[in-house]
């Protein structure tokens, strides 16, 4: 398929390219879908999804769209045959459920996914099929006084790079402005920005616990937290810390990093027998999202 494309995709053809009898084939496919299906399925296991389970939505869709492109580079004959017939390879629909879960976690709806997923692929494989053409599809040479302009822009590109082809830069470019839509309306992209006082919030409340404050912390609380930890409760969390360390000295530098909607603080603690870390979460609107007095660890407090 590589070599003949779609012409090349009959049992006879593949046959006569293995140097066997066309029915000896049918020993190891049903027939020439399943056939083509195996191909799928071989090309999209070069295809890495796993961005879409790790990076942030956006990220994660353009690892995933660059390493799809490049996966199907290497057979873009094959991509017109592949497009046309039914996808059921199970290594692709594990892909593709990657994508669907990935979407739905920014808030698309199910009946939404699919348009969304094909847009991508469309895209995708279109960029595919650019590659396999002429480095400029366009040719106005003899012409550049009725369309001056459009002459000016295609010079423009014959005097770039070769190691900079217009079919890379075009996918880039489309990818980009996919991307930036790429969220449901009204569903804006996270901060990567953390609170600027949370520093000075997290120190506030280890400073509260050192001095007993308890109504002080809680009165910070989100509804859960609020649900969910009392003052008492806090009072023996604490009693129980300085029975297992000792009493309480000082505190470190708090680290602060960005977590979706949260903004997370690290904030050392230095007890007489023993060292702790603080980890609060905050929300945009600074309350508390979450408290934990944790064993100091180096690698995971740094």
């Amino acid at each position: 398929m590589d070599r003949h494309g779609v012409d090349g995709a009959s049992m006879r053809r593949v046959a006569q390219r293995l140097g066997v009898n066309p029915t000896s084939l049918y020993n190891h496919v049903p027939d020439r879908a399943a056939m083509i299906e195996d191909v799928r399925a071989l090309v999209s296991a070069r295809i890495d999804s796993a961005p879409l389970r790790e990076m942030p939505w956006e990220e994660g869709l353009v690892a995933w769209a660059r390493s799809y492109r490049r996966a199907f580079a290497r057979h873009h004959r094959a991509v017109p045959l592949l497009m046309t017939t039914r996808a059921s390879a199970p290594v692709l629909l594990a892909e593709y459920e990657d994508f669907v879960v990935a979407a739905e976690r920014v808030g698309w709806p199910s009946e939404e996914v699919l348009p969304l997923l094909t847009a991508f692929e469309s895209f995708i494989l279109g960029s595919v099929l650019d590659m396999s053409g002429p480095t400029v599809v366009y040719d106005p040479v003899g012409q550049e006084d009725r369309f001056p302009r459009f002459s000016a822009a295609y010079s423009a590109v014959q005097q770039r790079q070769s190691d900079d082809p217009i079919a890379t830069r075009a996918f880039e470019r489309g990818l980009a402005m996919l991307v930036a839509s790429a969220r449901p309306e009204g569903r804006e992209r996270p901060s990567t920005t953390p609170l600027p006082d949370a520093a000075e919030l997290a120190r506030a409340v280890v400073d509260a616990h050192a001095g007993g404050r308890w109504a002080e912390i809680t009165a910070q609380f989100d509804d859960t937290m609020r649900a969910g930890l009392t003052e008492e409760g806090l009072a023996e969390g604490w009693a129980y810390l300085a029975g297992l360390a000792g009493a309480y000295e000082r505190h470190g530098d708090t680290a602060v990093v960005r977590a979706g909607d949260f903004t997370v603080t690290t904030t050392p603690m230095v007890f007489e027998a023993g060292d702790f870390v603080a980890r609060i979460t905050f929300r945009d609107d600074h309350t508390i999202a979450g408290l934990y007095i944790l064993n100091h660890d180096p690698k995971t407090s740094e």
